[in-house]
């Protein structure tokens, strides 16, 4: 992904972080980005949710974590795969198996539905796009 200007605004984001006590809002200025980035995944994943009674487009949320050099967030719905209420939302994401194991290789296979990949292709560049102008923001209002 090609993303203008990305550059200088962590350039400047390092000054900021060397400066006394600057790594802490460093670190609060690339949380606010990352999940105004990924507020944007979030917002597509949810569109491209197969509807049936609504659980697993309400179980798709946005998780941000940091640890000590390294923010990350991801999509996805709020339990593991396979455990909980949307439980059968693990099979829509990677697909599975009509019947039972009984019947061996006679069983029907029903193709995967990967909705969160498509939402990332999609707008992952508009989503990076908006991490980094949060990012300008942020430093300017500084």
């Amino acid at each position: 992904m090609q993303i203008e200007g990305l550059t200088e605004s962590l350039d400047m984001l390092r000054l900021l972080a060397a400066r006394d006590g600057g790594r802490k809002s460093a670190k609060g200025i690339m949380r606010k980005a990352v999940r105004a980035g990924a507020k944007i995944l979030l917002r597509e994943a949810k569109d491209h949710c197969p509807q049936e009674s609504g659980r697993l487009e309400r179980s798709i949320k946005l998780k941000v974590a940091s640890r000590k050099d390294k923010i990350t967030a991801s999509v996805g719905t709020r339990a593991k795969d396979f455990t909980g209420r949307t439980f059968y939302g693990a099979f829509v994401l990677w697909g599975h198996m009509v019947g039972s194991r009984k019947l061996g290789s006679s069983r029907r296979q029903v193709p995967a539905n990967d909705f969160l990949t498509r939402a990332l292709e999609s707008q992952g560049q508009a989503a990076s796009e908006a991490a980094a102008a949060s990012i300008e923001e942020q430093i300017e209002s500084i």
